[in-house]
């Protein structure tokens, strides 16, 4: 994608902790972008599902209601094999190791995090050719 959709990206954010929610949205504001958020990854999926512009799924690694992130993102890009998609994690060991990013064609981003690391993780989304399949 050309940097004119780079800098216009409608981001669907799955993140369970309010306050964090509310400071990723309103750095996605900040940054340009249109942002949907969610609680949870049945709801992302369902906003998925009904939304077609929404081209990067950013996501806690640690979400309730069954899916974590990775299970989220597997499942997406099962609906949406051309999604782009962000982690985001507060902890050292997390459910997503650097084969499965690679295999995400992903990054992770560490919390807590500066609004121009997010804007950095984001544009380079759209450098990072992904991968034609992603194994189970």
């Amino acid at each position: 994608m050309n940097q004119a959709t780079a800098s216009r990206m409608v981001i669907l954010l799955a993140e369970d902790n309010a306050e964090m929610r509310e400071f990723v949205m309103r750095a996605l504001e900040l940054l340009g972008h249109r942002a949907i958020d969610v609680g949870d990854g049945a709801s992302a999926l369902a906003k998925l599902a009904e939304r077609a512009d929404l081209n990067v799924l950013l996501t806690d690694v640690m979400l309730p209601g069954g899916l974590n992130g990775a299970e989220l993102a597997r499942t997406a890009r099962g609906l949406r094999p051309d999604l782009k998609i962000l982690f985001m994690s507060g902890y050292a060991e997390t459910a997503i190791d650097a084969n499965e990013l690679r295999q995400f064609g992903a990054f992770m981003l560490a919390k807590p995090f500066r609004v121009q690391q997010l804007d950095e993780r984001l544009k380079a989304l759209w450098t990072k050719p992904r991968p034609a399949a992603l194994l189970s």
